[in-house]
């Protein structure tokens, strides 16, 4: 009898170790977390990417073209570059501004403090809030003179056409005035916890 149960004893935990065998176990794999290294490359990256597109449509069609590239595009298009980003899940990235062209990018409470810190230090930070979410703040500075077709002086480096299609793309556009140099507003990357996905 004592042989007849260690034998089932035997052939069960055989059973149970061969059937563990051969199956690949669910793996979870590390969830990469944003920092000040991840965060200025992704900058960087969403700046390329809509600069490429940018200038691509400017040299087509001048900055008429890229407006409307622009409103249909912009937003889907750093959508696309917050989901490439493999092991940084739950990522999201937007343009902010107190002086939007897009509404959409009009800035939250939380928001519109970094952006006056950030206009105040010109310095990126990295915080997380109340419910583990990671923020990156990095300020957008006008940089380059093919901003100012569409971000510059009106009647001086907008011309009266692109002028009059962003009138008529953002009917509320404040987003002109602006000189090489000048603080434009910010880049707001989020990742969102876990939990909170």
């Amino acid at each position: 009898m004592v042989y007849r149960i260690n034998l089932f004893l035997y052939v069960l935990g055989l059973a149970l170790l061969m059937g563990g065998c051969g199956k690949p176990q669910p793996r979870n794999p590390e969830r990469a977390t944003l920092n000040d290294s991840s965060s200025k490359a992704l900058v960087q990256k969403a700046t390329q990417t809509l600069v490429a597109r940018l200038t691509t449509q400017l040299n087509a069609g001048g900055p008429v073209a890229a407006i409307g590239y622009c409103k249909v595009n912009a937003l889907s298009l750093l959508d696309s570059v917050a989901q490439g980003q493999g092991q940084l899940r739950g990522l999201s990235i937007r343009r902010v501004s107190e002086r939007y062209r897009n509404p959409a990018d009009q800035p939250d409470s939380l928001e519109a403090l970094a952006l006056r810190q950030l206009a105040q230090t010109g310095k990126p930070f990295l915080q997380s809030d109340s419910d583990g979410n990671l923020h990156y703040y990095a300020p957008i500075v006008l940089k380059m003179d093919l901003c100012l077709q569409c971000h510059g002086k009106p009647g001086t480096d907008i011309a009266p056409a692109t002028l009059a299609a962003l009138q008529a793309a953002y009917p509320t556009d404040k987003a002109t005035g602006y000189q090489l140099g000048d603080f434009r507003g910010m880049w707001h990357l989020v990742q969102r916890s876990p939990t909170a996905q």
